[in-house]
């Protein structure tokens, strides 16, 4: 709901209401796909751009051939490449290179940044992230499992060799018991947890990466208005905010310059 509000902010700020028409459809529930109104409009070709908002959304909007005259937009995607190969639109992946580049930014004495994943899921985000790691001094220790079954005693043995876990998105890894366990540790071994959005930072991590729903309907929203432009569509980046927990902070005896980055945000 989020992304479309910033859909909606950008129409009237605008003022497109008059100029484009919009139509909101929605898929069924419990994951039953597409409505009859749905389908039939799409085959209608009544409409020149379709965007989808979330996984199930693009499957179907990618799922069989389209006019070439249609042109279809994705938001709210992680890895949407994995659904639709090649495409345009927002996902939710925050580049790995941006990623790294704000930790250090944030905590350059973070010089041995521990990542928890499943090789299976996410071996090719360690490969990326330890490259560009390396290109700013800092080392990327892997700290591999193949279930959660093994993360007690795979970080046990880790909280000595780093300084900071970076949690990433991870089947295997990630789930609201273990995040809280992973956190709990950490500070109990004072080593600081990077997490990916705001659960983790009311779980207690010392840093996440938030995304800004609405601003990314936004930037679906101006995307739809340059392929109406005729210009090509691209990818962009999410929006995204840092929010640093200041209890944390404290906890762990770590200080920051709240004024090194422009989307940093410390609260309690």
């Amino acid at each position: 709901f989020q992304a479309e509000d910033g859909i909606r902010d950008v129409e009237r700020s605008r003022g497109l209401g008059d100029v484009y028409k919009r139509q909101v459809f929605e898929m069924e529930g419990d994951g039953k796909g597409p409505t009859r109104d749905l389908k039939a409009a799409f085959s209608s070709r009544k409409y020149q751009i379709w965007v989808s908002i979330g996984p199930q959304a693009t499957r179907f909007l990618w799922s069989g051939k389209v006019h070439s005259d249609i042109k279809r937009i994705y938001g709210m995607v992680l890895n949407p490449e994995e659904i639709i190969g090649d495409g345009c639109g927002v996902p939710m992946n925050i580049p790995i290179k941006e990623q790294v580049r704000t930790i250090e930014g944030i905590f350059p004495e973070f010089r041995r940044i521990g990542i928890l994943y499943d090789p299976k899921y996410n071996q090719d985000f360690v490969r990326v992230a330890s490259q560009e790691a390396a290109a700013q001094g800092t080392l990327i220790v892997p700290v591999a499992v193949s279930s959660q079954r093994e993360i007690r005693r795979v970080l046990g043995s880790s909280w000595t060799r780093i300084d900071a876990v970076w949690l990433i998105p991870d089947f295997t890894v990630i789930s609201e018991p273990v995040v809280r366990y992973i956190i709990k540790e950490g500070l109990a071994n004072k080593t600081p947890i990077i997490g990916y959005n705001r659960f983790f930072f009311h779980s207690g991590a010392v840093m996440s990466f938030v995304l800004d729903y609405g601003r990314m309907g936004e930037q679906m929203a101006l995307l739809c208005l340059e392929v109406m432009a005729g210009r090509p569509c691209k990818s962009l980046p999410p929006f995204f905010e840092v929010w640093v927990n200041s209890r944390a902070l404290q906890i762990l005896g770590l200080k920051i310059d709240e004024q090194r980055l422009p989307n940093l945000k410390v609260m309690p």
